[in-house]
């Protein structure tokens, strides 16, 4: 066979960086609805109880969405820097393997509460000059892949890849930059 495909180690956004922003609405109110309570004439002890409840979830509110905000922009810093030390390369897809489980195996697993893919895909990749000259001996490079990037790949000859200069064998296929 030949070597295997490192991925990069940078994340993707998660949905709970904008969930933390969305938090800024509620905080809002809840700022708001405590200068309806202070400013009102009368004022009883559930007023001011809920008026200070009101702010503290509001505090805890803007901490969750400064963290969030922090969080979602040291990964764009780092996926931003990953891609700055890249290059790209145009290879030759030599196979793609196509490996179906057993639906009884599935079943079976799923019984115990484990999960088990429906199959698994792969494209072998005719090493780029930047993996030869790291390791001569390895003249194609395995790649894990999706159902639906092996579709997507069923009828071309070409896959771009973005690498890592440092080790080429760190990479990303185009679609999934």
């Amino acid at each position: 066979m030949g070597a295997s495909r490192k991925i990069p180690d940078i994340q993707k956004q998660d949905r709970f960086e904008v969930l933390g922003l969305a938090g800024l609405f509620p905080l809002l109110s809840g700022f708001f609805c405590c200068y309806i309570t202070i400013s009102s004439p009368k004022h009883t002890f559930s007023d001011w109880f809920s008026s200070i409840l009101e702010i503290l979830m509001s505090i805890g509110l803007l901490l969750t969405a400064i963290y969030f905000f922090s969080r979602a922009t040291r990964i764009f810093r780092e996926t931003r820097s990953w891609f700055k030390n890249t290059a790209t390369a145009e290879t030759t897809i030599v196979d793609r393997q196509e490996i179906i489980n057993d639906q009884n195996d599935i079943d079976y697993a799923y019984s115990y509460g484990q999960y088990l893919p429906r199959g698994h895909w792969y494209l072998i990749l005719e090493s780029i000059p930047s993996q030869l000259a790291i390791k001569p001996e390895e003249m194609s490079v395995l790649v894990s892949i999706n159902e639906s990037q092996y579709k997507k790949y069923a009828n071309r000859n070409k896959a771009k890849i973005c690498y890592s200069k440092e080790d080429p064998f760190v990479f990303l296929l185009e679609d999934e930059v």
